[in-house]
């Protein structure tokens, strides 16, 4: 008779050769967590002279990119950083002019030696102050191309600092208000970068043999989160004198559902085995005190009596009672039973 669709979709059909995955049994414990990606991934944004807050343009939980303005402040100790570097460019400016005329009139032997080298010597002078006011403002955090602007800005500008994002990320923490002074000790930003996530993973003395960077790894969350599969990036040659035990860490894209501080599941793959025949642990069904899976006849399906072997954490190895090619009941098999009816089943040569 056909399968009804709605069966149809719990059917497997029994594969030749497949492979065998062993599992590390600790691994399988909840003794992972996820935690951020980088020991830069929190950085506090702090303000590198202390001002006024006078905007503020991110709130918490907001998502910034690099470069993306927090706030803006009016500094004195900026405006003072600022004007020093005017007044070095005036200077350098007027004494290349000085220097220029001392040279022009030393040539034509109407001024002494030592005055054109004094006119030299305050150039000199002058290009050092000129150097140390731009590694100032280099030092406060200004761009080289808006240290060279500010011969073209209006004076107000000169009070102006701008806290702008390191990288791109989401701010976790914000500790900043209109009004209020802050300086190099205040935290007003924190922001987190998300888009990777550790999942450290507890690794028990007995098990060190058998992990090691490159192995495959699922993580499995509570919460309805979907698995997520990665490879172990480092194990730490270091070992808690007290627990034993050390630590892999594993790296993952995250888009957001993978939240620092999440416990989470991990399996490490740590060998595969050959194995004839093989299906998901969900298809075996006992009945009378034996395992039993449902395989399709011309029938309808019958109970047939299985001999289990080796096992992994989803799957058996089967071997006896299945060939390659046999469609079975992969999962749902109390399901199935009941909307068949058990006038649709055989077992061990009778009606079930």
């Amino acid at each position: 008779m056909p399968t009804p669709p709605a069966v149809e979709e719990l059917l497997a059909r029994v594969q030749d050769n497949p492979d065998l995955a062993r599992w590390t049994t600790e691994m399988a414990a909840r003794r992972a967590a996820v935690t951020l990606a980088r020991a830069n991934a929190v950085p506090d944004i702090t303000p590198r002279v202390p001002g006024v807050v006078r905007q503020v343009d991110k709130g918490l939980g907001d998502a910034v990119r690099a470069g993306d303005l927090l706030a803006v402040l009016d500094s004195r100790e900026l405006a003072e950083a600022r004007a020093g570097f005017l007044a070095a460019s005036e200077r350098l400016e007027l004494a290349g002019s000085i220097l220029a005329r001392e040279k022009y009139l030393h040539e034509r032997q109407i001024t002494s030696e030592q005055e054109y080298l004094q006119a030299r010597q305050a150039e000199a002078e002058a290009w050092i102050s000129l150097r140390s006011a731009d590694q100032r403002l280099a030092a406060l955090g200004l761009a080289p191309d808006e240290i060279q602007g500010l011969k073209d800005q209006p004076d107000q500008v000169l009070t102006r600092y701008e806290m702008r994002a390191p990288f791109d990320g989401v701010i976790v923490e914000k500790h900043i208000t209109l009004g209020e002074m802050i300086g190099d000790e205040s935290l007003p930003f924190v922001i987190a970068d998300l888009s990777d996530v550790w999942i450290v993973l507890v690794v028990y003395q007995k098990d060190l043999a058998s992990i090691a960077p490159g192995q495959r790894a699922e993580i499995v969350a509570t919460h309805d989160l979907a698995e997520s599969v990665g490879r172990i990036e480092y194990v730490s040659p270091i070992l808690d004198e007290h627990t034993r035990t050390t630590t892999a860490r594993v790296v993952l894209r995250n888009g957001g559902e993978w939240r620092p501080g999440l416990f989470v599941t991990a399996r490490v793959v740590v060998d595969r085995v050959h194995a004839g025949v093989v299906v998901p642990k969900t298809a075996i069904q006992t009945i009378d005190g034996e395992q039993v899976v449902f395989v399709e006849t011309s029938d309808g399906f019958e109970a047939r009596h299985v001999r289990s072997g080796r096992s992994d954490a989803g799957s058996v190895e089967i071997l006896a009672g299945l060939e390659p090619g046999d469609r079975y009941v992969a999962r749902g098999g109390f399901a199935l039973k009941a909307q068949l009816g058990k006038a649709s089943f055989q077992h061990a040569g009778h009606g079930h």
